[in-house]
């Protein structure tokens, strides 16, 4: 099993990038929420899940 200590570098820059996504994405749906605006929050939402749609297909083209 690796450890943090012995962990590739790329592996362990991907963990921490994710790791920091997840709490940024946290925020930002709090945020959205906050705003009180449900359609206007959809949309925002809405425009980084396409994003990331368009990349999963971009992997999959090389998986």
């Amino acid at each position: 099993m690796m450890t943090p200590g012995n962990m590739p570098q790329g592996i362990a820059n991907i963990i921490e990038l994710d790791r920091k996504l997840r709490n940024d994405i946290a925020q930002y749906f709090f945020a959205l929420q906050k705003m009180n605006d449900p359609a206007k929050s959809i949309e925002l939402l809405a425009g980084h899940v396409a994003i990331m749609v368009e990349m999963i297909n971009e992997l999959k083209k090389n998986a």
